[in-house]
């Protein structure tokens, strides 16, 4: 990943109002462990907890080094008059909204 696919991935996750993380796996591994629960994941496979509106891909990158790639939802402060709901189904469409 270049330093500029970086930064704009940065940007893009302040500008939305979310989080990215990634945990790296051990090396050698063929396959993603989640560390919350054990559960292994193949490669490029995409699941979600919805419980946290969480979204976790297993990513294989050119060295061949896996990592869990997580995105969730950021803290949003609702305005003067609002109040801030869950939304329903998986991320991103669980992210807290504001309703003014």
């Amino acid at each position: 990943m270049t330093l500029l696919n970086l930064v704009l991935i940065c940007m893009y996750f302040i500008v939305t109002n979310a989080y990215m993380y990634y945990d790296p796996q051990e090396l050698g591994s063929v396959d993603c462990t989640d560390r919350r629960n054990g559960v292994h994941h193949p490669v490029g496979e995409q699941w979600y907890i919805d419980e946290l509106c969480e979204s976790n891909t297993c990513k294989q990158f050119k060295d061949l080094s896996l990592a869990i790639i997580t995105s969730g939802c950021g803290v949003v402060e609702p305005g003067p008059g609002c109040k801030l709901v869950r939304g329903t189904g998986s991320y991103p469409d669980c992210c807290l909204d504001e309703v003014c």
